[in-house]
C-alpha cells in the first residue's frame, strides 16, 4: 500500500483540509513526479469520501494556474485520480463541475 511505503501521505492526510493549499501547490510545482504523485494521493485521501470534490478542485486550480507546466501537472493528477478513485462512474459524476 502506498501509505505504508510513503508514510508522509498519511501524515499529510491526517492534517486534513488545512494541508490542501500546500498539496495543490506541490502537485502543480513539485520537482519530481513522485513528489507530485504523493501529494495527489494525500489530497485524495483527505477527500476519500468525496473524490469528485477533490478532482474538481484539481481542475479548478489548473484553470486558474498561469504557469502551463503547473497546469499540466494538475490536469494529469486530476486524470489519474479519476481513474483510481472513480471506478464506479456514478461515484464521481460531478468531477467535471
Amino acid at each position: 500500500m502506498r501509505n505504508e511505503e510513503y508514510p508522509a501521505i498519511g501524515g499529510l492526510a491526517g492534517v486534513g483540509k488545512p494541508a490542501v493549499p500546500v498539496l495543490l501547490k506541490t502537485i502543480g510545482k513539485g520537482e519530481t513526479e513522485l513528489e507530485r504523485e504523493n501529494a495527489m494521493y494525500a489530497l485524495m485521501t483527505i477527500y476519500s469520501g468525496h473524490p469528485a470534490e477533490a478532482i474538481g478542485l484539481l481542475r479548478k486550480t489548473a484553470d486558474a494556474e498561469p504557469d502551463t507546466v503547473s497546469t499540466g501537472h494538475l490536469r494529469e493528477a486530476a486524470a489519474k485520480a479519476e481513474t483510481i478513485w472513480c471506478k464506479a462512474r456514478d461515484k464521481c459524476a460531478n468531477a467535471a463541475d
